[in-house]
């Protein structure tokens, strides 16, 4: 069950569950829903934009980087993303 608005929790949370395996069980693949960190319902663009990431650099991609290497594996999870504007 994930904890809306908290991230940082529910990465936690996983990284115990996660926390029985090694690169020995030979995982391929870490698949993760989408906006499994944050929740999915929001009441508006206003009330999740605290919680948007930048791609490559956000909460999530460290966290699954982190796992994915401990483990020797792909990692895949769904974030709410930030969007940068080319105009700067």
């Amino acid at each position: 069950m994930c904890i809306r608005d908290s991230p940082s929790f529910n990465m936690s949370r996983l990284e115990v569950s996660l926390g029985k395996y090694t690169a020995d069980d030979k995982i391929d693949v870490i698949l993760l829903p989408e906006m499994i960190f944050t929740g999915y319902t929001f009441k508006s663009r206003e009330d999740i934009e605290p919680l948007l990431e930048e791609a490559t650099k956000g909460k999530t991609f460290e966290f699954l980087s982190k796992v994915a290497s401990r483990l020797k594996c792909y990692g895949r999870a769904g974030y709410p993303e930030l969007e940068i504007s080319s105009d700067g």
